[in-house]
């Protein structure tokens, strides 16, 4: 169960080499470049280190760019020329998982053209002012944005500009990010953080804060602020003031004794364990400018490097992450080969895994995990339960039976619906229902290791079943699926968050895909119903809804599991067992990281999959040997 372990704790990172990457212009490498299944965490084998690239910095851009599909809903454009408006955007870019391109002030260049016209983005959001991105340019720019749409974020100077980016974030976020706009090192390192966590980063003199930065804070209300850099870079007197508009007054300061020992600081803020792990230059700025939002997709820090060595505050922070993969962004003029070969030794060399199975055998007083042992030989790596709203004051999980899954070595993947519950869409969105969500949140808290949670899974289909009261939208759950990640995020760090759908109403689907916070891990439910043909097998059942969710522009890499799946048993007992057989290595080859069986007879005439009697030898076995490979 060690390796289920290991898999798990590096589901939040995918692989850059999952997507190869395409040359954007004549000049843009990827090298050395290795064929990894996508949406995996399994490594075949060894450790790897890959050089994003190209001729030039606006080259490297378009190359990183490339781990983004087609049809992005917004693309963000700033100065390669001077980091002063542009360190602001690679934080919001990360949060809302869109990519950076790089344009000279008066020009657009051919790399960067090449680039947007593949990434087809709905609309282009500029970051800086004219004198950094001039008005000639962001005509030039228009032609690439599908809308016509080109937004520019910009104030009188770098402090402005920042507060203005920060003022796309609602109010009330556990924390602030605060660094030093006199120099790029500590703001980048931090950006990779600060999309990761969705919050803003603010940006500073040394000693003083301006008065817009003040403003910005104030309407935050965030209950923290946190100091990126020495107080050579943010004096306490600047902390002090600034921590007095938070909520609780609190700052804190993540720092080391240079730049490399800052981003080190900032490195061990996110889980060990990732998969992919991201190196640039922390003497220049535009490498590490694009990257932020890169390694904020993935889930992944960021850590600077001089040229020509892999200084101690690097080593340790890769030593620390122990990432299966690094990935270097930018040329030998930036990162030399040295170093390059150098930053081998921290990467892990990964053993083989498998991909999870589990099943679905009913609720706890059902004793499903222990049935589930008997049918098919072992526990269930991952196992479902379905919790329903009760009363305003609050609903509780079962916490021993949970624990002790978690104590058997199993991955507890729980959902509460809110569809019976006191509580409407609305006020789960707006706040009133927040000690309703705090009860659940305290329960997930308790428990001692990860667990899966989302809220109201398969939404659109309980909506198209008009399961919920009268007048409830998409919009609504949006708002309260992201109020109730917030909350769980902050309050229970150990829970993983899923996006659970249905799948058939792929229309509501990519609509709240496009509008909640990034999900952890995305789930989805495929089914061979009784209408498709028998001949149907687990990849054509599932390679289709595979296809579909790896082309939306909100899909980030996470993990995707299959949170129920089934074929219908009137197709016959050994048809069904060749469906089930075999099935961790198929999932493999999907690039899919977990399934979990619905062994259950649906109601009406849905469907039937409840293999666990005696009725279905042949099933029952496959499903067995496929468990307990």
């Amino acid at each position: 169960m060690f390796m289920f372990r290991l898999i798990v704790s590096v589901f939040t990172a995918l692989l850059l080499l999952a997507s190869p990457v395409a040359a954007t212009g004549p000049q843009a490498t990827v090298a050395p470049a290795r064929a990894v299944p996508a949406d995996t965490s399994c490594v075949d084998s060894g450790a790897n280190v890959t050089r994003v690239s190209g001729s030039d910095r606006y080259a490297t851009a378009a190359a990183v760019s490339q781990a983004w599909p087609s049809g992005q809903a917004v693309v963000f454009v700033v100065s390669g020329q001077t980091y002063a408006d542009a360190v602001s955007a690679s934080g919001r870019a990360g949060a809302v998982n869109a990519p950076v391109l790089l344009t000279t002030r008066d020009a657009v260049p051919l790399d960067t053209v090449l680039a947007l016209k593949r990434l087809r983005a709905t609309r282009l959001v500029i970051v800086g002012g004219p004198s950094a991105v001039s008005e000639r340019a962001a005509q030039q720019l228009r032609r690439y944005a599908v809308s016509g749409q080109v937004e520019r974020v910009a104030g009188l100077d770098r402090y402005a500009t920042s507060a203005a980016l920060a003022a796309k974030y609602s109010a009330g976020l556990p924390k602030v990010f605060l660094a030093s706009g006199e120099d790029f090192p500590d703001a980048l390192a931090g950006s990779a953080l600060a999309g990761h966590l969705q919050v803003p980063l603010l940006l500073t003199r040394t000693n003083r804060l301006d008065a817009s930065t003040i403003a910005r804070l104030r309407r935050l209300s965030a209950r923290e602020v946190v100091l990126l850099g020495s107080e050579a870079a943010v004096s306490t007197s600047v902390a002090r003031q600034a921590a007095s508009h938070t909520t609780s007054g609190r700052h804190s300061r993540l720092a080391g004794a240079d730049r490399y020992g800052t981003a080190e600081a900032v490195a061990k803020q996110f889980a060990r364990g990732a998969a992919s792990g991201f190196v640039a230059s922390g003497q220049t700025f535009p490498d590490a400018l694009v990257g932020g939002a890169l390694a904020a997709r993935r889930g992944a820090p960021l850590v600077l490097t001089p040229r020509d060595t892999v200084a101690p505050a690097t080593r340790r922070a890769l030593q620390h992450q122990r990432p299966w993969t690094i990935s270097v962004l930018g040329g030998p003029a930036a990162v030399s080969r040295p170093t390059m070969n150098a930053l081998a030794d921290f990467a892990t060399t990964a053993a083989p895994c498998q991909p999870l199975l589990g099943g679905y055998l009913g609720g706890a007083q059902e004793t499903p995990d222990e049935r589930f042992k008997a049918s098919f030989g072992a526990y269930p790596d991952l196992a479902s339960t379905y919790y329903q709203a009760q009363g305003r004051g609050g609903s509780r999980l079962n916490f021993d039976y949970e624990q002790a899954r978690i104590d058997r070595g199993t991955i507890p993947v729980l959902t509460v619906t809110s569809k019976k519950g006191p509580w409407t869409m609305e006020q789960i969105g707006s706040g009133a229902a927040d000690i309703w969500i705090d009860s659940w949140v305290k329960d997930l808290a308790k428990l001692d290791t990860e667990v899966w949670f989302t809220f109201d899974h398969e939404f659109e289909v309980k909506l198209n079943h008009s399961l919920f009261p009268e007048g409830t939208t998409v919009a609504q759950y949006i708002r309260a699926y992201n109020r109730f990640q917030s909350r769980v995020t902050a309050g229970a760090p150990k829970v993983k968050f899923l996006y659970w759908y249905g799948y058939s109403d792929t229309a509501k689907i990519d609509t709240i895909g496009r509008g909640i916070n990034r999900p952890d891990i995305v789930s989805l439910d495929p089914y061979v119903f009784r209408h498709r043909p028998g001949s149907t097998t687990f990849e054509q059942m599932a390679q289709p809804k595979l296809d579909w969710l790896r082309g939306r522009s909100w899909y980030a890499g996470q993990p995707i599991v299959f949170t129920e799946f089934a074929k219908d048993l009137r197709f016959g007992d050994d048809n069904v067992a060749a469906f089930l057989s075999n099935l961790r290595p198929r999932l493999a080859d999907l690039g899919v990281t977990g399934a979990i069986y619905f062994a259950r007879d649906k109601g009406g005439d849905d469907i039937r999959a409840n293999i666990t009697g005696t009725n279905w030898p042949a099933a029952r076995a496959a499903y067995r040997a496929s468990v307990l490979q």
